[in-house]
């Protein structure tokens, strides 16, 4: 299965149209605008040529030429959209033992771990471990996340919590080693910002409604439906 890793190159100049929260980007463009500074399967961070201005895109279509079954080259794409991660109800659990997330509803706390996905340190993992076939594993501060592929689904599986555990006798290698890493963790501020922004994130857990129509909105405005009611009735009485 392609990936945007097997595309893509650090400093690659490709070229890139800007349609503000999307981008349609071609590898094998004439017109090059755009330096490849750094990407992933969820997103790709590039710097225009012309102004040096440094861009995150989270929803972008990927132009490249690329061998088809018969060896001969044709034009392919590459559609990535952010999209939000399910999570496991014992990962749901896990995750609510969490500083400032006692009280989060199961879609808050997609929305919130979806974004530490983003921003998180890929851990990588042996091919041939048996635990991490099929799954991702990430180190996000004190949180080791693991995401798992289920019938074309990203779900959270686990999270451990470590700045929870004080008996490291009883943590395996992976939790052990993120104790050290989160002490060398700094997140991209400036994702972390525009994330919340897309998935409509604020500090005290409310969901923003106003989110792109990738992301499913499950909070929706109140009705309007009484106020409406209302303004008619006070309009009738005016002709009583």
């Amino acid at each position: 299965m392609t990936n945007i890793r097997k595309i893509l190159q650090r400093g690659m100049e490709v070229g890139l149209i800007d349609l503000g929260d999307f981008a349609d980007i071609t590898v094998d463009s004439k017109n090059k605008t755009h330096e490849v500074i750094r990407f992933r399967d969820e997103y790709v961070t590039v710097k225009s040529l012309s102004s040096g201005a440094i861009t995150t895109f989270f929803d972008f279509d990927l132009h490249y030429i690329a061998p088809s079954i018969h060896s001969d080259y044709h034009p392919h794409t590459l559609k990535v959209r952010l999209t939000l991660l399910e999570i496991s109800s014992r990962a749901f659990d896990e995750y609510r033992s969490t500083k400032n997330n006692e009280d989060i509803s199961m879609e808050e706390a997609c929305r919130k771990l979806t974004r530490n996905v983003i921003l998180a340190q890929e851990k990588y993992t042996d091919p041939s471990d048996e635990r991490y076939i099929g799954k991702k594993a990430y180190n996000y501060g004190y949180l080791f996340i693991v995401v798992k592929d289920i019938n074309g689904k990203k779900v959270i599986t686990f999270i451990k919590n470590d700045k929870k555990d004080n008996n490291t006798e009883q943590l395996d290698n992976d939790t052990n080693n993120n104790r050290t890493k989160q002490r060398k963790f700094s997140k991209d501020q400036r994702m972390y910002v525009q994330l919340n922004e897309r998935l409509g994130i604020k500090d005290d857990h409310e969901v923003v409604v106003n989110v792109k129509p990738e992301v499913e909105v499950v909070y929706k405005a109140a009705p309007v439906k009484e106020e409406k009611d209302s303004l008619f009735k006070k309009f009738v009485k005016l002709f009583k």
